[in-house]
């Protein structure tokens, strides 16, 4: 058993959706069959309070979240912390789901750690009345979710996106190979033409250079020596 909260219209446009355990123990049967790897877990810093997951569309990371959906992820986990609720003001941390560490041998129901404390974001909040009545009239009632075919759904939906983003890739990847080749082609075949034309010019020049050779031994054919007496 689930509570679920509708966020702002742009935010559940773009996919965004919120969840919330019932109790601690609902809290301990989300750490281990609830969450996805793209859920973010929010929870008020050093002070008990719900389990607040926003769940994200796929191809959002967490360190990317508009400022707007964590502001009202952030109201609704101070709502729902009895001490934190009285406070004007209270640090909420969130981290991504797959970064909570959970050792059911030696931690109290409900409570985690972390993996990787870089991983952890803390901001402060201050009570906002008026989003907090708003999101609160979007609160389900009680609402029964099998964990498991939900989990499965979400696998295949991710799996046609992989085989979707690597078809793309290869078409992607054959078309510039194919651009390459053509590019690779023209240069070549241009070079044919420059070769073509280097040729005739040096046949051209080594045609001038024989005729101008037939020329000058005609010249020496038709000297004589009156023609030396004359110059004489």
């Amino acid at each position: 058993m689930v509570f679920f909260y509708t966020l702002g219209e742009k935010a559940t446009k773009r996919g965004f959706k919120v969840y919330m355990g019932r109790d601690k123990f609902e809290n301990e049967e989300l750490l281990e069959i609830g969450g996805w790897p793209e859920d973010v877990w929010f929870h008020v810093d050093n002070l008990s309070s719900a389990h607040v997951y926003l769940r994200c569309p796929l191809g959002m990371t967490w360190d990317k979240l508009p400022p707007a959906v964590v502001n009202q992820c952030c109201q609704i986990v101070k709502n729902n912390s009895i001490e934190g609720c009285k406070r004007a003001e209270v640090a909420v941390i969130y981290t991504p789901f797959p970064n909570l560490h959970k050792d059911p041998q030696t931690m109290q129901v409900g409570a985690v750690a972390y993996h990787d404390r870089k991983k952890v974001k803390r901001v402060m909040v201050k009570k906002n009345r008026e989003l907090v009545k708003k999101l609160e009239k979007t609160k389900s009632a009680d609402t029964a979710v099998d964990h498991a075919k939900e989990r499965t759904r979400r696998d295949e939906e991710e799996t046609r996106r992989n085989k979707k983003a690597f078809k793309k890739a290869k078409q992607e990847e054959a078309a510039l190979l194919k651009r390459r080749k053509e590019d690779s082609y023209a240069k070549s075949y241009d070079r044919l033409f420059e070769d073509d034309d280097a040729m005739e010019a040096h046949s051209n020049q080594k045609k001038s250079a024989m005729e101008y050779a037939e020329e000058d031994e005609d010249d020496e054919d038709d000297f004589n020596m009156d023609d030396l007496g004359d110059l004489l």
